[in-house]
């Protein structure tokens, strides 16, 4: 549905955010164990996860916790059937009752990277303990954006953004002027009005975390489609991805997490880049050492 009853207003909050998140640094790195990026070398595509199925619980969530909050907290401006629309409607996310009319449910599928190529928070995820070694990949950025189908694929990408501050000072700007629109609407207006704020939301809501996954500074790569899912099993769980062809002159990089082994380590990435990357460009890749320091 197209924005109307608050065209004004999403469209200043989806134009800020859009600037916000507005990125494209010449690399990226994308971690992983060191199975995976087997798995990624030998057939040369990357995986693009449902984002129902990530792993932080507020995942696609964060962005109305805090509007719900920021409700909240500014209750005494607007009146009780304001308040209440606007919880409710957070509250049909938050609780994952993805039903009509807020929300119309797209398969929307999320690679992720970071703007960090040294990251210890996430060396410890894929590494796991000792006896585990977890790789990145260095990509360039506009490169693996532009290859499958010349980009037409990939429906945006950005920065993530953390923490509630930006989103309340957007709030402060649209949510009066939402709200002296909604008091002069009828209930079959207000649910289309709702259904316009859901349409902004979503657009971009997988850009949003809580600010204690900030260290990770993660990069999104968001891709909408309706092709057939394909699936894996994670913990007993079933899991919907799908597979994103890999350009190789994208690969500008490989970085092996902190271990004391590092040189036997490289050997055997150097036989993988042989065995599964043509020598013109496996020539351009260089393979490092993470420069954290490991005593054990």
């Amino acid at each position: 549905m197209t924005i109307s009853y608050c065209e004004e207003e999403l469209n200043y909050f989806c134009k800020t955010i859009a600037k916000k998140i507005s990125c494209m640094p010449e690399i990226i790195y994308h971690y992983t164990s060191s199975s995976a990026m087997l798995s990624i070398l030998k057939n040369m595509e990357l995986w693009f996860s449902n984002i129902n199925f990530l792993n932080d619980a507020t995942e696609n969530k964060y962005i109305y916790i805090c509007l719900k909050n920021y409700i909240n907290e500014n209750s005494t401006k607007y009146n009780i059937d304001f308040c209440d629309k606007i919880i409710d409607f957070c509250e049909t996310f938050i609780n994952n009752d993805m039903q009509e009319p807020y929300y119309f449910t797209p398969k929307i599928y999320v690679a992720s990277f970071s703007l960090k190529d040294d990251e210890l928070n996430l060396w410890n995820y894929y590494s796991k303990d000792k006896n585990h070694l977890g790789y990145n990949i260095g990509f360039n950025t506009q490169d693996f954006i532009n290859y499958s189908n010349d980009g037409d694929l990939i429906d945006c990408f950005g920065q993530v953004i953390y923490g509630k501050d930006f989103l309340y000072e957007i709030f402060d700007k649209i949510i009066p002027n939402i709200y002296k629109i909604f008091i002069n609407l009828d209930i079959i207006n207000i649910s289309m009005l709702l259904q316009d704020l859901s349409t902004a939301f979503l657009r971009f809501s997988m850009f949003f975390k809580d600010e204690s996954f900030a260290s990770e500074k993660e990069y999104r790569i968001v891709w909408s489609t309706d092709l057939q899912a394909n699936i894996r099993e994670y913990n007993g769980f079933y899991i919907p991805y799908q597979k994103y062809s890999i350009p190789v002159k994208s690969i500008k990089s490989f970085m092996i997490s902190p271990t004391q082994n590092y040189n036997i380590a490289k050997l055997g990435m150097d036989e993988l880049l042989n065995n599964h990357i043509a020598k013109m460009y496996a020539n351009n890749i260089t393979i490092n050492k993470s420069r954290i320091p490991l005593r054990y």
